[in-house]
């Protein structure tokens, strides 16, 4: 399962926010969740506590990497990084669409989220090619 480790990486994205102000009143709101999230795993009965505790430590380290490789290259603010992030975006929006959720009810979900990944992807190719910073 990648919800423990997905919480706690978002948690560890938002606890580690520039900004002091955000920080402060988001960061307390994402780890309560992140551990909402790995409890109820154990809850469930759908893991061993062992496998959340790694896979949470696992999420919160990638979190960590991720803040530090992006504060130092930056690459997303050039022409080339917004069009590979706008690729990657629309790459995996469409995937997402081809994907059967096994859950007829969550198919609608599905679609609207596809679709909003793919128009924010054609959105920030233009706006690259214009010399633009979305």
């Amino acid at each position: 399962s990648g919800h423990a480790p997905t919480a706690f990486c978002l948690a560890a994205v938002v606890t580690l926010l520039p900004s002091r102000n955000y920080r402060a009143l988001f960061a307390p709101v994402a780890l309560a969740l992140a551990v909402a999230v790995a409890l109820s795993r154990i809850a469930l009965g759908v893991h061993w506590p062992l496998d959340v505790a790694a896979g949470g430590a696992g999420g919160w380290i990638c979190g960590m990497l991720g803040v530090a490789a992006s504060g130092h290259w930056r690459f997303w603010e050039g022409r080339q990084g917004i069009r590979l992030m706008a690729a990657t975006l629309g790459a995996l929006s469409l995937l997402l669409a081809l994907q059967n959720p096994g859950h007829p009810s969550a198919r609608l979900f599905q679609w609207l989220l596809a679709l909003w990944g793919i128009t924010g992807a054609a959105m920030a190719w233009p706006a690259c090619r214009a010399g633009h910073h979305a």
